[in-house]
């Protein structure tokens, strides 16, 4: 069975929860519902023995990762927001 480093970061004032194997260029595996990180169990060490970082973050709202009540009802567009970097603004 394989092993899988587990982390934790904080953005935009949650806790984010992921499942992370492997070294080299990011792999981002996103889940939806009703799936979750380990959904990705057997991609995971593929990809890493592909010579690929693969990490599975459990999306807001998935435990264990926090739930953010205030946004309930606004999920989908708040979620897509969180994942990708911040609009630059034109020069």
């Amino acid at each position: 069975m394989q092993t899988f480093k587990t982390g934790m970061v904080q953005a935009n004032g949650l806790r984010f929860h992921f499942l992370e194997m492997g070294e080299g260029p990011l792999a981002l595996c996103l889940h939806g519902f009703p799936d979750h990180a380990r959904s990705f169990r057997h991609q995971l060490p593929a990809l890493a023995a592909a010579g690929y970082r693969a990490v599975a973050p459990y999306l807001r709202g998935y435990a264990p990762t926090d739930v953010p009540v205030a946004m309930i009802g606004e999920q989908w567009p708040l979620m897509g927001r969180q994942l990708l970097p911040p609009k630059k603004s034109p020069s």
